[in-house]
């Protein structure tokens, strides 16, 4: 995994809520139950696991940053919370020393790209994006970012941050009301999310 120039905050609550689902669903298994529980759909339960055993077990996120100093207080916070050296801190720099091979999913948590901007993005170098199968773009506006198009150009799978958005909201709503939100009202939300974009882009 490599994450580009990312928060503290935001890279620590993350790998913070992952690091606990590992542990969550190793005790699971102990007790023989499936992971992802709680009367999500097989195929829902299916995606998680899949996703937590390639996160558990994955030699560990790269994250770039323009100081060395700045990514290494992130990586440094990722470890403390994991309970073992986990996460690495590189250059943005040194994007070029990662070895080869398309087995990275990239997580572009930077405003660059975003709108008015849309142009832009951190590394434009089409040989990084050749070692990325997924590119993940926390911004949701514009709906295809520059980050997001270079990743397809090299045959990789983009999506951006619109159902982080969406769940942040989601989450936040669960915890002050107790109230819990269907997958199905989630994905109606989002549906109606992305027409209010179309009609406001005029498409």
């Amino acid at each position: 995994m490599v994450a580009l120039y990312t928060p503290v905050g935001y890279l620590s609550t993350l790998f913070f809520r992952l690091t606990q689902k590992c542990h969550n669903k190793g005790e699971h298994h102990r007790r023989g139950d499936a992971a992802g529980g709680g009367g999500q759909p097989a195929g829902e339960n299916a995606q998680q696991s899949f996703f937590l055993h390639r996160f558990c077990h994955a030699p560990g996120p790269i994250l770039l940053k323009r100081t060395v100093q700045k990514a290494q207080e992130v990586a440094d916070e990722v470890n403390r919370i994991a309970g073992r050296k986990f996460a690495k801190a590189m250059s943005v720099d040194a994007y070029d020393t990662l070895p080869a091979g398309k087995q990275y999913l990239a997580i572009q948590a930077t405003s660059v790209g975003m709108y008015p901007h849309c142009d832009a993005a951190v590394i434009e170098d089409p040989a990084f994006y050749e070692k990325v199968h997924t590119g993940y773009d926390l911004i949701f506006n514009p709906p295809k970012t520059r980050f997001m198009e270079l990743v397809e150009a090299q045959g990789g799978k983009a999506y951006n941050g619109a159902k982080m958005l969406l769940y942040q909201g989601i989450i936040a709503f669960e915890l002050w009301t107790g109230c819990k939100v269907e997958s199905w009202l989630a994905d109606k939300v989002y549906e109606r999310l992305q027409e209010a974009k179309k009609t406001e882009d005029g498409k």
